[in-house]
Order: structure tokens, then C-alpha cells, then sequence
């Protein structure tokens, strides 16, 4: 995905990745078949390693080393805090709502992050999808 990023810029690759792993998310809800929810997993998989890797970047562009060295420590240290602040209101809507409702509604919420990342990354910042 690195070398991809590098190639055509990372703007689309991050909007592809969160709407992917909405995607993967929404599929994975809603899949009946083991060969679909393999296929879910792998959008999921491949939607969640393109995050990181863009965001990584785009942050490389917008921000001084100094700066970026701290936001990088920030993201990762905000992503392991929410994994560990989520569990429970999470295991709580899984147990009032079932599985399928809650990986549906946030695979809604990804791709609406999708979404508003186009917004966000190349028509406020008035740039194409390729830088």
C-alpha cells in the first residue's frame, strides 16, 4: 500500500480504505455464506491496512517533523485508548441490538467517514485525488 501512496498520492487511498472497510463491515453484517464472509474480512483487512498507511502520510504533508513525530504518537496512542474505551459500550449494543445491527451501523458510520474524507481532502483542500 506504501509504494501505491507514494505513486498516486494518498488522498484517494485513504477515502478507498475507510469506504472499503465500511463496506467489508456492511457485507460481513449482512453475509449468510462462509465464502462471503471471508470476502467481507478481506475488504475489512484491506480497507483498515490503507488507513493507517495514508493517514500516516497525509500527515507527513500537512504537518512540520516535529509536529508530525507527536500527531503519530497521538493517533496511535487515541486508536489503542478507544479500542479500550469501546468495549463496553460496544459489547453493551451488541448484547441490546445483536451483531448484525451493530457491524451494520458501523460500517454505515465508516463509509460516511468515507464520505466526508472526500470533503475534507480534496474539495475544501481544493486538490485532486492524486496529491
Amino acid at each position: 500500500m506504501g509504494v501505491l501512496a507514494d505513486r498516486f498520492g494518498p488522498n484517494l487511498f485513504l477515502i478507498i480504505g475507510a469506504t472499503l472497510t465500511g463496506l467489508g463491515t456492511i457485507i460481513y453484517s449482512l453475509s449468510t455464506h462462509e465464502f462471503v464472509l471471508f470476502f467481507a474480512r478481506i475488504l475489512t483487512g484491506v480497507g483498515d491496512a490503507t488507513i493507517w498507511v495514508n493517514m500516516v502520510l497525509i500527515l507527513a504533508q500537512w504537518f512540520q517533523p516535529k509536529e508530525f513525530v507527536r500527531l503519530i504518537g497521538l493517533a496511535g496512542m487515541t486508536g489503542s485508548l478507544g479500542f479500550l474505551l469501546a468495549t463496553v459500550p460496544y459489547s453493551t449494543w451488541i448484547l441490546l441490538f445483536g451483531w448484525r445491527v451493530t457491524f451494520f451501523s458501523v460500517g454505515l458510520l465508516l463509509c460516511l467517514c468515507g464520505f466526508l474524507l472526500y470533503f475534507v481532502l480534496v474539495k475544501k483542500n481544493k486538490t485532486n485525488f492524486w496529491g
